[in-house]
């Protein structure tokens, strides 16, 4: 859900124009620096676009591996948006593209320093405009690929949304932490004409009106409304039972094309649930019920606030210890006269060890985080009525290797169901083995038909979320033994504890910092 390239490419970016002081305009000419800028993002987009035509083209074919394919483009994406946020780490600091565009001589006499956070930017935004419109045509290769193992299998099927509804999709849910951005970059900028206390009472003002404005942004800009209907007040009740208080649960309206679900916000009036179009019409009530105590699951154990206190000890400690190595740096009689009065490398250090700290510390939180979200859900699910028998379900690589789709029950004289039969929540029950079985097999269920909807495979995972297939497996080995449940409860705690104490140094630092700026005084 947190575009994780765009938080690094922004970062990036402010780092340098909140470091940028005033020198020579570079070597290279205004012409020069611009034609590189271009020529290297048209050749990566250049690229991109023709491994992602061979890759729809391939995939049309019958007997193409289509898994193997989808995982290679899939991979070339990812790698193609991490190759434009290095161009523009080269290109910013060492070609000369930020100063050119921060030095008022620059450009004629237009510097623009004011607009440069938004041309910086640009670049890497273009280039991921064009990365999505050529991975267009490998989506409705994909979808037309699936097609007649959806029919076959009585599964919903849709058109592929047309390529505007798509892009705008995309832009919609990869970009919109701009907005935000922008805003806090433009008060920021008003703020730093203040004095101090008015700046030392904004910092918790704004921090709080940032963690109300996210949820409420994204609510509105991903296309959603409220669920209703006896669905609604089968999930309603599952959170009143875990006493977790929250806005609204909302249908995430993606053109039926993403399979996920998410919970957003701190707090509960800003709190919401997303379930997208993709995972209701596809998933059986108890899948459903497995991913929504998932996302419950998250709210129970205050996730939310971890990640907010992880990253507020990152910023923290990222700033202490980057202060630290370039005082240190300085000391060093070939550097001092470079870096005592230029504030670049201080704040480029800040940066690094910023990213530096996401990969260390809020990755593998997000993963346990993860794990612990399962389990709950297991849990959940060990409590609820045996579900009745269902058929037995195919995969696309088995359908197109011409296994026989198992034949659907058909009641000729049944009446139309026209909603679901929901059971009422049963009373909270102390799980049996063999019931925490059944219910890790329930969440694990809703897993996997999430990731074949989504033509992905079991064994690859995300930034925030460890593969499928590891997820399924420690599920099954916790419902197998208490010992491991001990285990896996203790880790959590350490994590926890870890967690606080990064919190509690940044805290000390903070109050240290305030001591030193008063006897200064």
């Amino acid at each position: 859900m947190i575009p994780i390239h765009l938080v690094i490419l922004t970062l990036v970016v402010l780092t340098f124009t909140g470091a940028y002081q005033a020198r020579a305009v570079p070597p290279m000419s205004a012409l020069a620096i611009l034609g590189t800028v271009f020529l290297t993002h048209a050749a990566l987009v250049a690229l991109v676009t023709l491994r992602a035509r061979s890759a729809a083209r391939l995939l049309h074919q019958p007997a193409a591996p289509g898994g193997m394919v989808a995982l290679r483009i899939e991979r070339l994406m990812g790698a193609a948006r991490w190759a434009t946020i290095a161009l523009a780490i080269a290109q910013t600091w060492g070609l000369g593209f930020g100063a050119l565009l921060m030095n008022p001589t620059s450009l004629g006499g237009w510097g623009l320093k004011y607009t440069a956070e938004i041309i910086l930017l640009a670049p890497a935004l273009l280039s991921w405009l064009a990365f999505w419109a050529s991975y267009y045509q490998v989506e409705r290769a994909l979808a037309q690929r699936a097609l007649p193992y959806r029919l076959a299998m009585g599964l919903p099927a849709h058109e592929m949304p047309s390529f505007s509804a798509y892009m705008a999709m995309q832009i919609r849910h990869n970009l919109y932490l701009l907005i935000p951005f922008a805003i806090a970059t433009l008060v920021e900028k008003i703020v730093a004409h203040a004095s101090d206390k008015v700046q030392a009472i904004f910092m918790p003002v704004g921090l709080v009106f940032m963690l109300i404005l996210v949820p409420w942004l994204i609510t509105r800009l991903w296309h959603t409304e409220p669920l209703t209907g006896p669905l609604r007040d089968r999930l309603d009740s599952i959170a009143r039972a875990h006493h977790v208080r929250f806005q609204n649960i909302l249908i995430w309206r993606t053109h039926h094309h993403v399979s996920n679900a998410a919970i957003l916000g701190f707090v509960p009036f800003a709190r919401f649930f997303l379930m997208s179009d993709a995972l209701l019409e596809s998933l059986t009530d108890q899948q459903i019920e497995a991913v929504f105590a998932h996302e419950v699951g998250h709210g129970r154990h205050r996730h939310m606030w971890w990640y907010g206190a992880a990253i507020a000890a990152s910023i923290t400690l990222a700033d202490a210890l980057g202060s630290l190595a370039t005082d240190g740096l300085a000391r060093i009689p070939l550097l001092h006269a470079y870096i005592a009065d230029n504030d670049t490398v201080g704040v480029a250090l800040v940066g690094v060890l910023l990213i530096g700290f996401g990969f260390l510390i809020f990755l593998p939180l997000s993963r346990r985080f993860e794990h612990q979200a399962d389990w709950f859900a297991a849990k959940h699910m060990a409590t609820t009525p045996e579900p009745p028998p269902e058929p037995a379900v195919m995969t696309l690589e088995q359908y197109a290797a011409g296994y026989a789709v198992p034949a659907l029950p058909v009641d000729p004289g049944a009446a139309p169901v026209l909603t679901p039969v929901i059971p009422p929540l049963p009373p909270v029950a102390v799980p049996t083995a063999a019931s925490l079985t059944r219910g890790a097999d329930l969440f694990s269920s809703a897993l996997r038909q999430i990731v074949q909807l989504s033509n992905r495979t079991l064994d690859r995972g995300g930034w925030f979320h460890p593969s499928p297939l590891r997820r399924i497996k420690l599920l099954h080995d916790l419902a197998a033994s208490p010992d491991r449940v001990r285990q896996f409860e203790r880790r959590m705690i350490l994590l926890r504890v870890y967690v606080a104490l990064l919190a509690l140094t940044a805290v000390a630092l903070i109050v240290i910092a305030y001591i030193q700026d008063r006897a200064g005084q």
